[in-house]
C-alpha cells in the first residue's frame, strides 16, 4: 500500500489521488477505446452521475497503482465498476426498506 501511495505522489506532484483536482487527474488516466466504451455501457446502463464516473475512475487508478501498473488496466477498471455498483444498490435496497 505504501508502494502505491508513492507512485501517486510522484505521478501527482505530491497529491494522492483522491485529493487531486479533476482537471489534473485526467492528465494521468489514459483509457483505451474499449475501456471508454465499457465505462459509457456502465454509465447508461447504471444511470451513474458525473460524480459517481469520477468516483470509479479514481478507484480504478488506484487499483491499478496497487497493482503496481503504469496503466488502468480492464481488470482494475472492471474491479472499480463492479465495486462502486454493488456499494450504489446496496445504499439504495436501504433507503427502499
Amino acid at each position: 500500500m505504501a508502494q502505491a501511495r508513492t507512485r501517486q505522489v510522484i505521478r501527482n506532484n505530491g497529491i494522492v489521488n483522491a485529493l487531486l483536482p479533476n482537471e489534473d487527474f485526467f492528465k494521468h488516466i489514459h483509457l483505451n477505446s474499449k475501456q471508454e466504451v465499457m465505462v459509457q455501457e456502465w454509465v447508461r446502463q447504471y444511470q451513474w452521475s458525473t460524480r459517481v464516473q469520477m468516483k470509479v475512475l479514481r478507484l480504478a487508478r488506484t487499483i491499478a497503482d496497487l497493482e503496481g501498473s503504469q496503466q488502468i488496466s480492464d481488470q482494475s477498471l472492471w474491479e472499480a465498476m463492479t465495486m462502486k455498483r454493488t456499494k450504489l444498490e446496496t445504499t439504495k435496497q436501504r433507503v427502499v426498506q
